[in-house]
């Protein structure tokens, strides 16, 4: 995670506070785009966890692209 906002950082000009709240944003987004099996793990993810991730969310994972 810190790699991300360390690039949001350089790339966009903002403080780590800016870079947080976007990747913040960006995780609110995905969670409201994503199946309900896949938002625990996408939780874990933003907190900076190894998210647990059954046979159940990569099989919805995989049902995303086709």
């Amino acid at each position: 995670m810190n790699e991300l906002k360390q690039q949001i950082m350089d790339k966009l000009g903002v403080d780590e506070v800016m870079a947080d709240a976007a990747i913040q944003l960006v995780f609110a987004y995905a969670k409201t785009k994503l199946p309900e099996s896949l938002q625990g793990p996408i939780e874990s993810i933003a907190k900076g966890e190894s998210p647990d991730i059954g046979g159940s969310a990569m099989d919805a994972v995989k049902g995303l692209f086709g």
